[in-house]
């Protein structure tokens, strides 16, 4: 944790040749997840981003993140709604799907 608060920035989403990870857990961000997070396409390792307190849907975006390979990390947040499909078809190409301890489906 670095302790950080507050909204997360759109920006990340800009960091396009961004590969070896995003590692945003154990902060307080209090947001939705930013929908500018597909844009992360040459990405490959994790995004990991329990413990962060996000709120709201999962944005269909994420289901751009097709070169992710290692994992996918949300849990212990307060997303709600259906994971949409364009996310779900992500988990058979991940090694770490996590999605627990949130209110998907509520």
């Amino acid at each position: 944790s670095n302790k950080i608060e507050g909204t997360v920035p759109t920006q990340l989403g800009g960091m396009s040749k961004l590969r070896d990870g995003l590692y945003l857990a154990y902060n307080q961000m209090r947001s939705t997840i930013p929908t500018q997070f597909g844009q992360l396409s040459a990405m490959t390792a994790n995004m990991v981003m329990n413990f962060v307190q996000f709120t709201g849907s999962v944005p269909t975006q994420l289901g751009q993140l097709s070169e992710l390979t290692e994992g996918l990390s949300f849990s212990n947040n307060a997303l709600c709604e259906e994971l949409p499909a364009e996310v779900a078809a992500l988990e058979g190409q991940l090694d770490v799907w996590e999605w627990e301890d949130n209110k998907l489906g509520e």
